[in-house]
Parts: C-alpha cells; sequence; structure tokens
C-alpha cells in the first residue's frame, strides 16, 4: 500500500511548503531561498494537530520557532 503525503505550499519568508503522512505521523518542511526550494526536512512523532497549526498559522515561521 502506498503511503499518501499530504503537501501544501505555502507563503512565507522561509518556508516553501509543508506536508504531513498521518500513517507515520511525520511531518515535512521545505526550505526556500529567493522562492526556490532548498532543502526539505523530516520530523518524526508530529501529531497532526501541530501540522494543520503550522498551514494555518498567520507566521509560519513564527509558528515553527515556537514549536520546539
Amino acid at each position: 500500500m502506498k503511503t499518501t503525503i499530504k503537501t501544501v505550499k505555502v507563503e512565507s519568508s522561509h518556508l516553501y511548503s509543508v506536508g504531513y503522512n498521518p500513517e507515520k505521523e511525520t511531518m515535512f518542511i521545505t526550505f526556500h531561498r529567493g522562492g526556490i526550494p532548498t532543502s526539505t526536512y523530516s520530523y518524526r512523532n508530529i501529531p497532526e494537530e501541530i501540522f494543520q497549526g503550522l498551514v494555518t498559522a498567520r507566521s509560519k515561521s513564527t509558528r515553527l520557532n515556537s514549536s520546539h
């Protein structure tokens, strides 16, 4: 069975997109420089509520930094 990852392109000064795999509770964040995607990082054991909070946050970078 193939896993589906929800990916959302976001408007942010640092983040390009965020994705989430609910089966593995893994969030993926792709950063950008000048609108060009650069690095993607994965974060394990993240509840879906954290992903949703990041997607809906007014400031994605601030929300990401407050999640640490």
